[in-house]
């Protein structure tokens, strides 16, 4: 809702730039030994989760979680490519950020943002925080072991979901979670289909044009909540976007990538209401 002042900027960028500068050292220095790099890994995403529950910025720690989700599994199956991976990451953030400025110098005129409700005393941080990790560990264990860098889109919702869980809110609001997730994913498998029908530069940017403008005009009309909004906007191109990079594949390919997607929204609400139950 409002143009973001420089030193936010690049507190955002600096934020990135540490994160997957931390995550490539320890994945680097921890490779060889994947169980050490596990505890580790385990380590950092209960002390992001916990910074999260206390009040620290939320974005910044969004990062550091995605960096966790990603780096390491790239050290395990490709340590000649990881370094690559930080690179590109800070790449992006300086793009999103210095895209964000354009779109404000030539919109300049924003809806007066929304009041923000009392936070509700989240109770015992610790608690919840290590619930949150007990849920993207068993995944990330997976991922260390097998190393599936084409499924990482499941290993990044889980981690998402897992950071917009809100135990004050109720159990239907989770379940709308779930279902954001698993339909932002089926948008951007139907999107990616689209895409293989006329695969273009012009129609990618069209797509990718057409998306984001519909997601921002439910935003806009705040008919449902933001956050749940972002969820599956985050969800659609990260499908969209890895279906891309995966190449041409068929329909079941699609569909298979869509389902260990939901799937994944699934298993994190219920493990997580299990465990705080």
């Amino acid at each position: 809702p409002m143009r973001p002042p420089l030193k936010l900027c690049l507190v955002i960028i600096a934020s990135m730039v540490l994160a997957s500068l931390l995550t490539l050292v320890v994945s680097v220095l921890l490779r060889d030994t994947p169980s050490a790099l596990w505890v580790a890994v385990g380590i950092l995403f209960l002390a992001t989760f916990l910074a999260m529950l206390r009040g620290a910025p939320g974005l910044p720690c969004m990062l550091m979680l995605i960096c966790l989700a990603a780096i390491p599994v790239v050290a395990i199956a490709s340590p000649a490519n990881v370094s690559k991976l930080p690179e590109m990451l800070d790449k992006s953030i300086v793009i999103a950020v210095i895209m964000t400025l354009a779109m404000h110098a030539i919109f300049p005129r924003t809806l007066p943002p929304e009041r923000p409700p009392v936070p509700a005393k989240i109770p015992e941080p610790v608690a919840i925080a290590l619930a949150a990790t007990c849920v993207v560990m068993p995944v990330m264990l997976v991922f260390l072991l097998y190393s599936p860098t084409s499924a990482l889109p499941v290993m990044i919702a889980t981690v998402l979901l897992t950071s917009h869980f809100d135990p004050t809110h109720s159990r239907r609001d989770a379940w709308v979670r779930v279902v954001a997730n698993a339909g932002g994913g089926s948008l951007g498998a139907a999107a990616h289909w689209l895409l293989m029908a006329n695969a273009s530069l012009t129609m990618l940017a069209l797509i990718s044009f057409l998306l984001a403008f519909f997601m921002g005009t439910l935003m806009v009309k705040r008919t449902w909540k933001v956050s749940t909004l972002v969820l599956a906007n985050n969800g659609c191109f990260v499908i969209f976007s890895s279906a891309i990079a995966a190449g041409p594949s068929s329909g079941g390919a699609a569909l298979e990538r869509v389902i260990y997607f939901s799937l994944a929204g699934l298993f994190v609400t219920v493990a997580t209401l299990l465990l705080i139950a």
